[in-house]
């Protein structure tokens, strides 16, 4: 193959991990973080927008069949990619705190009892999961997350509105409780009158699930990511969702084969903690993902090594790619040039890092992804239109990385920065082509 062929043949994946999920564990590194969570030892994971948090909740969707081997059910309490099963609470959310804690655990119910349902309840705890969803009119079958969603919220909102009750309910002013055909979960433990017709809180029935699951020898993992996706219009909803999500969390900290594994932005668990949040102490099994150069340099080549083509051009040894930090810088620098910026300027790996770096001084594995990717396209551009070859083994040149940082700049700040802070545009024009922020802002 002569360059321009091995450019063209080139895969380096994409930046978002959703995008790539048939392909990731080609070259996914298997980070502490993974094996944290993969053995159960997490159950919060903490990481910078593009850190590779939805990698990591890729994979463990790739390793199900090993989770099952241990009697461990994942169940993805959102989608995983495409739609949001949240869109719906953005026009007509929970009115408070306490009533989102409710919809959090009654969504989780119910997805507890379609497990429940599509296996088999074997004791009289499951069975009566089971028979109090569907007296309230849940239908355990398989359907989309919203749908669960939805009559989870519908349910709260019939619960806490009692002008709106069905003709077949009553609402007793005194307990503030509503008994009848239809409510067969409550939110509070009922009186021994209404416990008799059947009424169950939904804490004991959580409790009663529990059972079920200890009994069947089964744990059942709740999955949750893209949660700065589900509630992005908002940032008062997100709040109250996000923190109304821990409380839950530690509800049901006390049930061993109920558990919650949570994706997070480091920015988004600061806002709702920037106010004071006292239950914040109290999540100990969290883990924050980083990333260093070492950890950077063997992404790149990972992801370069993943392809054959590349393999055989550069005689590539994958036993010693992923155990020689030197053997994965020595290959780098055959494939880039030594500098971008000639003189007392970094060398290209500490350039590529250093270009993306966010104001923390954090660099991202998506934007060293897309900045790279970037460059393939550059590079095989200035091959179509017969621009001098990079020399020796290299396949790119130095103009190609800095016209690739310029175009990987622009898509950063049209789909992130302009999206996520659009109130902010007009300032961040008026640092167009700056080196610094040199206008006050």
């Amino acid at each position: 193959m002569n360059k321009i062929e091995l450019l063209n043949s080139v895969d380096f994946g994409e930046s978002v991990a959703e995008l790539e999920a048939d392909n990731l564990c080609k070259y996914f590194l298997e980070t502490h973080h993974w094996q944290q969570i993969r053995h159960g030892e997490v159950d919060v994971v903490y990481g910078p927008k593009g850190s590779g948090k939805s990698a990591i909740y890729s994979l463990i969707n790739d390793h199900e069949s090993d989770f099952f081997q241990k009697n461990i059910i994942l169940k993805f309490a959102e989608n995983p990619r495409g739609a949001t099963a949240f869109s719906d609470l953005q026009t007509d959310p929970p009115a408070s705190e306490r009533s989102f804690i409710y919809l959090w655990k009654l969504y989780l119910l119910s997805l507890i009892g379609e497990h429940l349902e599509s296996f088999g309840p074997q004791s009289v705890s499951g069975k009566a999961v089971v028979s109090a969803l569907k007296c309230s009119g849940f239908i355990l079958e398989t359907n989309p997350l919203r749908v669960f969603l939805g009559k989870a919220s519908n349910y709260i909102k019939k619960y806490f509105n009692p002008g709106s009750l069905e003709p077949n309910l009553s609402f007793n002013e005194a307990t503030g409780s509503v008994t009848g055909a239809g409510i067969k979960i409550s939110f509070s433990e009922p009186s021994s009158d209404h416990a008799a017709t059947g009424v169950q809180s939904i804490d004991t029935l959580l409790y009663k699930a529990n059972e079920e699951l200890e009994s069947s020898g089964f744990t059942l993992w709740f999955l949750l990511d893209r949660l700065d996706v589900a509630f992005v219009e908002s940032p008062e909803l997100e709040e109250n969702a996000l923190r109304a999500l821990f409380k839950t969390y530690l509800d049901l900290a006390g049930f061993d084969r109920i558990q919650l594994r949570i994706f997070l932005r480091n920015d988004i668990w600061e806002a709702i903690t920037r106010e004071g949040f006292r239950e914040a102490t109290h999540i100990q099994k969290a883990t924050t993902i980083s990333w260093d150069r070492a950890g950077l340099l063997n992404l790149i080549m990972l992801r370069f090594a993943s392809n054959e083509a590349i393999c055989a051009a550069y005689d590539i040894d994958m036993e010693k790619i992923r155990s020689s930090q030197e053997y994965q810088e020595s290959l780098f620098y055959q494939i880039f040039p030594e500098q971008v910026d000639t003189g007392r300027n970094p060398k290209t790996l500490d350039w590529l890092i250093s270009r993306v770096q966010d104001s923390a001084g954090y660099s991202a594995p998506r934007d060293i992804i897309n900045l790279v990717n970037a460059a393939l396209r550059r590079q095989i551009h200035f091959f179509e239109v017969g621009v001098k070859s990079p020399e020796g083994t290299l396949l790119f040149t130095r103009r190609a990385l800095k016209e690739a940082l310029t175009e990987a700049s622009q898509e950063k700040v049209q789909k992130y920065l302009f999206a996520e802070h659009p109130s902010l545009r007009d300032k961040l024009e008026r640092l167009k082509g700056r080196n610094t922020p040199s206008v006050p802002i």
